[in-house]
């Protein structure tokens, strides 16, 4: 995402956003789109346990499992199996700076996007559980 003017509002959505509303909105292909989510979720991924706060207990486990299914069900509608962590890491991230203003947690996810790249052809080489998924 080097030098670009893209809105990063969309990170705030407890839920998430879709490639294909993404596109919409910024008006890019949904290729850029779903590129764009995924490094984003990176970003989520370097967050993960770096605001964990008090004591671990039932009622955040099932929040979490809530709120990624709702994000599953109401935004995505399927997750590929080679792609599965990433999206629990961006609902894992999302989690843990639900408690943050939004300007804060939109810092959060661009100082997790410093220093990474990840292409598109890394992102859609084949693997071992998308050969499993077909």
């Amino acid at each position: 995402m080097e030098s670009s003017k893209v809105p990063l509002l969309e990170i705030t959505s407890l839920k998430g956003v879709s490639s294909m509303k993404l596109r919409r909105d910024i008006r890019v292909t949904q290729k850029t789109a779903w590129l764009m989510l995924h490094r984003i979720r990176e970003a989520f991924n370097t967050s993960v346990g770096k605001y964990v706060r008090g004591q671990v207990h039932t009622n955040g486990v099932e929040s979490f499992w809530s709120m990624l299914k709702r994000g599953y069900i109401g935004v995505y509608h399927r997750m590929s199996p080679k792609h599965l962590q990433r999206y629990v890491n961006e609902f894992a991230g999302r989690h843990n700076i639900r408690d943050m203003d939004t300007i804060d947690q939109m810092n959060t996810v661009v100082c997790g996007l410093v220093g990474k790249r990840l292409l598109y052809r890394d992102l859609t080489a084949p693997s071992d559980l998308s050969a499993r998924a077909t």
